[in-house]
């Protein structure tokens, strides 16, 4: 069947078999989600020194990332979500040439260890996924030391991020009061499903563009407030309590098994 897929200029191309060449014939761009690919990644990929986008999401895809991708210096879209892909994150991923990927999925898939902190040399990704997996805190007693090491600091300094989905992963840590402190263009963040620890950090709820927040099944604490400082309630989720301070969110998701919400009307 014929498929369609915008390009990086947002214009509309097609094509039978997801092979997309320029009129040079160089390949730039694979687009074949959802067609029951199998085996691992050739490292022959990184042969193909024009591409752009590789989009394979929701296959049947297995093994490690070859770390031939990393030489793909044109590279702007790597979705890799939905397969079977497994081991740790690579150091390609920040060591290598992608000076230009804005969007990178790796989302559902059976990746472990940490996030590398050269992460941070992504400096052009406004799209980061990573839920799903059974990513951890680095460092040998996370437990102790808390999400401070050099991921989440390389995290924040992403500064052209939009969305950022690190949910359901194993980052049982505690969390830092400035973490992600500098991502002012955040839309997007989901952290719920993890076990993280501490107060939620002020700044969530000082984002003006924030749209979606989702903070449940952690064990972290605050205070819920409205945009105006005016005390509407405390929740009470299995010892978690947040605190909100912004007028443009609009998804606050909690899901708690319990709820107890107390009013107050109590102005600030």
């Amino acid at each position: 069947h014929v498929r369609t897929y915008k390009d990086g200029d947002n214009t509309e191309r097609f094509d039978d078999s997801g092979v997309f060449c320029d009129d040079y014939g160089d390949v730039y761009a694979l687009v074949l989600p959802n067609s029951q690919l199998s085996g691992s990644l050739p490292t022959e990929l990184g042969f193909l020194t024009n591409l752009q986008d590789l989009l394979l999401h929701d296959n049947a895809i297995s093994g490690t990332l070859p770390s031939s991708l990393g030489g793909l210096a044109l590279m702007k879209r790597l979705f890799l979500d939905g397969n079977v892909i497994e081991g740790t994150l690579p150091e390609f991923i920040g060591d290598g040439d992608w000076k230009f990927i804005q969007q990178l999925s790796l989302s559902t898939n059976l990746l472990s260890g940490t996030i590398p902190s050269n992460i941070r040399n992504l400096k052009s990704l406004t799209d980061l996924g990573l839920h799903d997996n059974m990513l951890v805190c680095d460092g040998e007693d996370h437990h102790y030391h808390g999400i401070d090491g050099d991921f989440m600091d390389a995290l924040g300094e992403l500064t052209l991020l939009t969305q950022l989905y690190l949910e359901q992963n194993g980052f049982d840590c505690e969390i830092r009061n400035d973490f992600l402190k500098e991502l002012d263009r955040l839309t997007v963040l989901d952290l719920s499903d993890n076990g993280l620890r501490g107060n939620v950090p002020d700044h969530f709820f000082g984002v003006n563009v924030l749209k979606v927040l989702d903070l449940h099944d952690n064990s972290l604490t605050g205070m819920l407030f409205s945009a105006t400082q005016q005390l509407v309630g405390i929740l009470g989720v299995a010892q978690q309590s947040i605190g909100l301070r912004h007028s443009s969110l609009t998804i606050f998701n909690l899901e708690p098994t319990n709820i107890v919400i107390w009013t107050y009307p109590t102005t600030f």
